[in-house]
C-alpha cells in the first residue's frame, strides 16, 4: 500500500539535498503538522510517511499477532538504513517508540502537541471529507483500524449520517489514543535531544527549528507549511463535549507534562 500527498512538492527539486549531520524522527500524531514539517525540511530530503504500507503491515501485526521482536527490530533498522540520513517525518513513529535507531552520528526528535479537542476535530473531519472520498485503494486501511481499534468500518464514513451515529462509540476510543500515545510520547523523550512545538507555533518556528538542527534558517522552507490542512467542517469536540468532560483529568495531565516539558527546552 502506498500513501497518496494530499498536496503538491515544489516543481523545482533541489539537487543535491544538503546532509544533516544526525538522524531527525518526528513522532507527533497524524494531524499535528507532520506536512508542515515534513515541506520545512524538503532541502533536506524529507520524507513523509516513509515506507508506509510496510511500516504499517509491521506495525499491524506487531499490534496484533504478536510479532517476535527479532523481526520488529530487523525491521526497524532496515528501514532507518533505507532512509539513510533523511529527516523521517512520518506520523506513525511514535508506534515504533522506544526501539527507533540510535546508531550512526546521533538522533533528534521533533515533537508537535496539538490539545484533544482540535486534534479530534481535524483528524476526524479529515477521515469524512478527505479520506473517505478517495478511491478504496487509496484509504489508508490497516492505519484507521489502528487507530480506531477495528470499531468502525470504512464505508461507513462515507456517509456522514452513518458517522455521527456513531460518534459516542469513536470518539471516546480516539480521546483515548491521544492520551495513551501522547503519554508515552512524552514520557520518552523526557530524557531526548528533542524540539517540542505546539501546532499553531509552526510556521513562526522557522528559526528554531534552524537552531535546533545547526543549520542556516534560510534553508528553511516555510513557504508551504500547512498545507495539509484539513477541512474545519464539522465541530465533533463540541458537540460531544460530555465525552471530553469523562476524559478531563487524564487530558490535563496529558498537557500539563507537555508544558512542563516545554519549559525545560
Amino acid at each position: 500500500m502506498s500513501i497518496t500527498r494530499l498536496f503538491k512538492k515544489n516543481e523545482s527539486t533541489p539537487s543535491p539535498f544538503k546532509t544533516l549531520d544526525h538522524k531527525v524522527y518526528y513522532i507527533g500524531l497524524p494531524k499535528t503538522g507532520s506536512s508542515s514539517i515534513y515541506a520545512m525540511l524538503y532541502n533536506f530530503g524529507s520524507n513523509h510517511e516513509f515506507m508506509f504500507g510496510e511500516s504499517m503491515n509491521t506495525i499491524w501485526m506487531r499490534t496484533a499477532e504478536n510479532l517476535s521482536d527479532h523481526a520488529w527490530y530487523s525491521f526497524i533498522e532496515a528501514r532507518n538504513k533505507a532512509s539513510e540520513l533523511k529527516p523521517d517525518i512520518s506520523t506513525f513513529n511514535h508506534y515504533f517508540i522506544p526501539h527507533l535507531s540510535k546508531a550512526g552520528r546521533g538522533v533528534k526528535y521533533i515533537y508537535c502537541f496539538r490539545d484533544c479537542k482540535p486534534w479530534l476535530n481535524s483528524f476526524v473531519n479529515f477521515i469524512v471529507y478527505q479520506l473517505a472520498a478517495l478511491p478504496p485503494e487509496m484509504w489508508h486501511d490497516i492505519y484507521v483500524d489502528l487507530l480506531f481499534e477495528m470499531s468502525i468500518s470504512k464505508p461507513q464514513f462515507a456517509d456522514i449520517e452513518k458517522v455521527r451515529e456513531k460518534a459516542e462509540i469513536f470518539i471516546p476510543i480516539l480521546i483515548n489514543y491521544w492520551i495513551r500515545q501522547n503519554n508515552k510520547i512524552l514520557d520518552f523523550i523526557a530524557s531526548e535531544d528533542v524540539l517540542l512545538l505546539r501546532t499553531n507555533e509552526i510556521t513562526e518556528s522557522a528559526g528554531r527549528l534552524a537552531r535546533f538542527l545547526n543549520v542556516d534558517v534560510e534553508m528553511i522552507d516555510s513557504t508551504r507549511t500547512h498545507e495539509n490542512k484539513g477541512p474545519n467542517t464539522t465541530d465533533w469536540a463540541k458537540q460531544h463535549n460530555q465525552l471530553f468532560e469523562a476524559h478531563r483529568g487524564a487530558i490535563k495531565d496529558v498537557e500539563d507534562k507537555f508544558e512542563r516539558l516545554s519549559g525545560k527546552a
